[in-house]
């Protein structure tokens, strides 16, 4: 990856665009984890506590401490940080340490993101660029790594693990060695978050197609698949064998209404597109449980109040604060068409014999984008709750490689259609550059910004 990311014989606008994004996530990141509560994101208080008993107690928790289901791995990491931090360091909070390293990995996962753009598809430098500058700019992702919250280590383990799996598809290496570090990383995804089997399943079901419509040898393929498989169980089976003795559900065990999942929200939830408040009044207690627009404003946007403003606080935003938010409602319009554009093609390219029997590799990231949005989706359906706090995109996060590569190639499409126009490839470039800079004040923590935009 090192070697790749070097760029030296790349044009200049590519390296200052590269090197321009990933300094200044760098300087956001260490910006955010100085300055944010480690309690303020969601469920802070509780995902420390779990951390704390780990390293305090050496042992798991049970249901005295919310969030006892989720995997240990970030956990254990966590409190250890926490107590080197505190003991050996004097950090206060103890819990900064741990948002540190969350930045870190958000910055590593941009770096090792752009590898894997690079190396599924070679050559195609605009789709580069706009797909770095996505993954950099969509605020649910700086959001989350300013978190005390596992998402981060999920989203980082997640792409080196479709990354990994990439290299081998387009290497045609399927050997023991290499399906081995596929699996042990895939397990550890899934020790860090249950989200983490989205990568899996993505793994999973493109080298099985691959060997189907017959990419590379059948066998070699589905040798390595077993190989990967069989790695990635021995690293989750103490886990999820410890769940299923003491809990119902090993994966999820948290109860829920008793109906068919079908009839669990009713039509609005589907259907209502929020309107006209998704652009008046865009938080928590409009469109009320209703899909699309809360998903939406939690990608641009701070709908349950934990960033721009403090919902537990104030109860509404402020003036100014409301002004940003309806603001980033129209900020996302452009980049969210393109990256469904992006998808769309990005399927129906996975989807055909000759996409994945040809060039298997950039399936493996539309894959985990549908996974992540299917997860997504029976999570808010099947746990309803009456402040719809289950529809957070952040759900998703370990997705957002797929949905950067897929604005990219949206974007990269539209500059096809645009051809040698000039004027019009520059209208296109300013409109998202200007987005850009506005949601400057969204990604940065107490909008430091706001008063040069």
């Amino acid at each position: 990856m090192a070697g790749r990311l070097l760029l030296r014989s790349e044009p200049g606008w590519y390296r200052a665009s590269v090197a321009g994004l990933l300094a200044g996530l760098a300087l956001v990141v260490a910006w955010n984890a100085y300055a944010v509560d480690p309690r303020r994101g969601y469920d802070g208080a509780a995902h420390i506590e779990y951390a704390d008993v780990v390293a305090n107690e050496w042992r798991l928790p049970g249901k005295e401490v919310r969030g006892y289901y989720n995997p240990p791995l970030f956990y254990v990491l966590a409190g250890i940080s926490d107590r080197f931090g505190e003991d050996v360091l004097g950090v206060a909070p103890a819990e900064k340490l741990t948002q540190g390293w969350n930045g870190l990995l958000l910055l590593a996962s941009a770096a090792l993101f752009l590898s894997a753009a690079r190396l599924v598809f070679p050559g195609r430098r605009a789709l580069h660029v706009a797909a770095l500058g996505f993954f950099c700019l969509v605020p649910v992702t700086t959001r989350t790594a300013a978190m005390f919250h596992p998402e981060p280590l999920d989203l980082f383990l997640s792409l080196a693990g479709l990354t990994l799996a990439a290299r081998m598809l387009i290497r045609r290496s399927f050997g023991w060695r290499p399906a081995v570090a596929l699996g042990a990383v895939l397990g550890l995804a899934q020790l860090s978050r249950t989200f983490g089997i989205y990568a899996s399943a993505s793994a999973g079901t493109v080298f099985a197609l691959a060997a189907l419509w017959r990419y590379a040898p059948r066998r070699a393929l589905l040798r390595a698949l077993a190989v990967t498989a069989l790695t990635a169980a021995l690293v989750t089976a103490p886990w999820y064998v410890r769940q299923a003795i003491r809990y119902t559900n090993p994966i999820f065990d948290q109860p829920t209404v008793d109906k068919p999942l079908w009839e669990r929200r009713p039509l609005s939830f589907y259907v209502d597109p929020g309107l006209p408040e998704l652009f008046t009044q865009p938080v928590r207690q409009s469109y009320l449980n209703r899909l699309a627009p809360t998903a939406y404003t939690e990608l641009w946007g701070d709908y349950f109040g934990i960033w721009t403003w403090n919902a537990t606080v104030q109860g509404t935003p402020s003036r100014g604060q409301l002004w940003d938010l309806r603001a980033q409602s129209v900020v996302g319009l452009l980049p969210t068409l393109l990256a469904l554009l992006g998808m769309l093609a990005l399927l129906r390219r996975s989807l055909l014999r000759r996409g994945v029997g040809r060039e298997p590799a950039p399936a493996l990231f539309a894959a985990q984008a549908v996974f992540g949005l299917l997860g997504f989706l029976y999570f808010a359906i099947g746990y309803p709750t009456p402040d719809g706090d289950v529809i957070k995109t952040t759900f998703m996060l370990a997705a957002a490689p797929g949905w950067a590569l897929a604005f990219g190639l949206g974007f990269e499409w539209v500059l096809r259609r645009i051809g040698e126009r000039p004027l019009a490839r520059f209208y296109l470039v300013a409109v998202l550059l200007a987005a850009a800079l506005l949601d400057l004040r969204m990604i940065v923590y107490g909008s430091p910004l706001g008063g040069l935009f």
